[in-house]
């Protein structure tokens, strides 16, 4: 454009003076063009829209990155966060693998790859929220001006949601509300000891069902968190179902899944009591929310 301009002007000394006014009104003209195509709203949305293009990578289903950080950190029934927090940077390179996802291949997952990716990212994105507070005592002292730990828009699926969302709105307006699954219960972790345990290895589309099954029994054999008393009748349970019992079908059908998933030495005496017509009187623990450290 510079360029064109000095053109003209340098050949303005064979311009006649009749003909000079309408030269500089055409210079005027261009330079006023010019202007207005450079600051034009269109002109930055094409900048912005370009710079801000989500890049879409091919996801590992298997989750392998997040299964390394899981078996080096996770004890037992205990995260060791001491450790987590050294290696943060790993953790931070799976949520950007998560991050990258775009919604156009997200929509071609199947329902089990869908609710592999659900489930390890809230559990990756509790740890990540951990490590950037701890050393902490529960995660119940986390809080900030957008409120406690699970309403805070720490969940970086922009790509997927156009924005980052809360702990809350992936499990309550996604999971939960999608897939309709209540096993996925003892598989999302709350960073706490009344929590079912963190699973040492990523959940992976292939035998989720399974791996679902495996941690929904290991919770429901943890005498600590639900028992059946016989002498009393009394069904014990995690506050897990009393929470979302209607994940369960309702208060009423919480023995039935006891007998389904509990062990079956209790479950056999639950269902007897049951059909005796006697069906037991259902009580709820204590949640703690100590640290699982």
């Amino acid at each position: 454009m510079k360029k064109a301009i000095h053109d003209i002007l340098a050949h303005t000394s064979s311009v006649t003076p009749v003909l000079f006014p309408k030269l500089v009104r055409c210079i005027a003209a261009l330079l006023m063009g010019f202007m207005v195509f450079t600051m034009s709203p269109f002109s930055n949305a094409q900048q912005t829209a370009t710079v801000h293009a989500p890049v879409c990578v091919e996801f590992d289903h298997s989750h392998a990155n997040f299964t390394a950080i899981l078996k080096k950190v996770v004890e037992g029934k205990k995260v060791n966060y001491r450790v987590l927090k050294k290696d943060a940077d790993f953790l931070s390179r799976y949520l950007h693998d998560l991050s990258a996802v775009c919604k156009s291949d997200f929509s071609r997952f199947s329902s089990s790859q869908k609710l592999a990716f659900f489930i390890n990212a809230y559990n990756a994105y509790t740890l990540k929220l951990i490590v950037t507070h701890y050393p902490i005592k529960s995660i119940q002292q986390i809080s900030s001006g957008a409120g406690d730990a699970w309403h805070q828009p720490i969940v970086a699926l922009n790509n997927l949601f156009g924005q980052n969302i809360t702990l809350d709105y992936l499990e309550n307006k996604v999971i939960r509300p999608r897939f309709k699954e209540p096993r996925i219960h003892f598989a999302l972790n709350c960073a706490s000891r009344g929590c079912p345990p963190l699973r040492a290895a990523a959940y992976t589309p292939k035998g989720l069902y399974q791996q679902l099954n495996d941690v929904t029994r290991a919770f429901m054999a943890n005498r600590s968190e639900n028992q059946y008393e016989a002498q009393k009748n009394v069904l014990r349970l995690s506050k897990l179902f009393k929470w979302y019992a209607t994940d369960f079908g309702g208060e009423d059908q919480l023995a039935a899944f006891f007998i389904q998933y509990g062990p079956s030495e209790q479950a056999k005496v639950v269902q007897n009591a049951i059909e005796s017509g006697t069906p037991p009187h259902l009580e709820f623990n204590a949640y703690d929310w100590d640290l699982n450290q």
